[in-house]
Parts: C-alpha cells; structure tokens; sequence
C-alpha cells in the first residue's frame, strides 16, 4: 500500500505491525490537516459575522436598518411581555424625506441620519 493512499484516508486496511515512520507521518499528515480545517472553519465563520452585520447596517449611514429594527422590536416586545413591563416607541422624522422628490429625499435623509447618528 502506498503512503499516499494511507494519506488520503484509506486507512482501514493499515496493521498495527506497520512501519512506525509512516505511522508518525501519517499522524503528522492528519494533525495537519485537522489544523488547515480549523482554520478554514474559523475564517468561514467570521465572514459569517461580518456578512450578518452588514445585511442590518445600511452601507451608507453606518446606522442599523430596517431589518435591524424589526428584530430590535421584535426582541424589546418580547422583553417587554415577559417582563410583564410597559413599553413605548417614539418615531422622528429627522429629514422630512416624505415632502421631497425621491433622489433628493434619499440624498437628505442619508446626510440627515449620518449627522444624527454622529451625535
């Protein structure tokens, strides 16, 4: 049996009388391996972070969007009830976007929100 094949995971048929060397190897090779897809699975899972919290930021403010707004109410209803607690939502419109055309109503509420959101 070639060391390849004991490498690539066609490890059943290997004895335990097999040369010690290329058991050492193969361990090696596994450890290896095991390391390279830990590592794999830790980048993998910090794109995740990184794609989740983008898609509830809006790209231009910076600010959570409506996405992030329904699951924030979502959660501070549920709080709220199991809490047996009152609970009040006070909405603003910032930029009087409603009384402009839609590119200038979306150009003044961007700078709206992005200065707000810097106090």
């Amino acid at each position: 049996m070639a060391f390849a094949q004991l490498a690539l995971g066609q490890i059943s048929s290997l004895r335990l009388n097999a040369n010690p060397a290329q058991l050492r190897d193969l361990v090696r090779l596994r450890e290896e391996r095991l390391a390279t897809s830990k590592s794999e699975i830790s980048n993998l899972q910090h794109s995740l972070e990184a794609m989740r919290a983008e898609s509830l930021t809006d790209p231009l403010t910076g600010l959570g969007n409506r996405k992030y707004f329904d699951r924030m109410i979502e959660t501070a209803v549920q709080t709220s009830l199991a809490n047996n607690e009152p609970l009040s939502l006070l909405m603003v419109d910032i930029d009087h976007s409603s009384r402009s055309t839609i590119p200038t109503a979306i150009s003044r509420a961007t700078r709206c929100c992005g200065w707000s959101a810097s106090r």
